[in-house]
């Protein structure tokens, strides 16, 4: 209801406000076109940083600023993400190896004191987990690979 009625008002100013001839009685009812733009990354395209500019001045240099800033923080915690992996990765290897090697260990000292099934399982068993991880780590990563793959095929 609210736009019908700034819709009179908008009619009534107008009739107002430009004077009678020829040309607005043949032209009719006013229409308005709305235009969207979309755009991808972070920066806009150099024509709405211009438009900008010229709105405001020093406009762009802000909006460059911002966005060198916003990418230089994205990147410092992606390195910090890669940096605290690899220092989990590399804990993980050494508590894996101390255990491996803590059960290899118990299944010596079970074999020299005369348990010789029981420390050769104790012996074996470290060695059995241990490859297992690896082919299982293996068989995620190349799956993972595949999926990276498929998703960039599919754009």
């Amino acid at each position: 209801m609210q736009s019908h009625s700034s819709r009179a008002n908008l009619g009534a100013q107008l009739s107002e406000s430009t004077p009678p001839n020829n040309l607005t009685d043949q032209v009719g009812p006013t229409s308005i076109v709305v235009t969207q733009a979309i755009y991808r990354g972070p920066l806009p395209p150099p024509a709405v940083l211009e438009h900008f500019e010229r709105i405001l001045p020093g406009a762009a240099s802000r909006i460059l600023t911002a966005t060198e800033e916003q990418l230089r923080h994205q990147r410092s915690i992606e390195s910090a993400i890669v940096a605290t992996n690899t220092q989990a990765l590399g804990r993980g290897q050494w508590f894996g190896l101390i255990v491996i090697l803590s059960g290899m260990a118990t299944g010596g000292c079970l074999v020299v004191s005369g348990h010789g099934l029981a420390g050769f399982g104790s012996l074996l068993a470290p060695l059995t987990a241990a490859a297992g991880m690896f082919v299982f780590t293996r068989r995620r990563e190349e799956l993972e690979r595949e999926r990276k793959r498929q998703r960039q095929s599919d754009h």
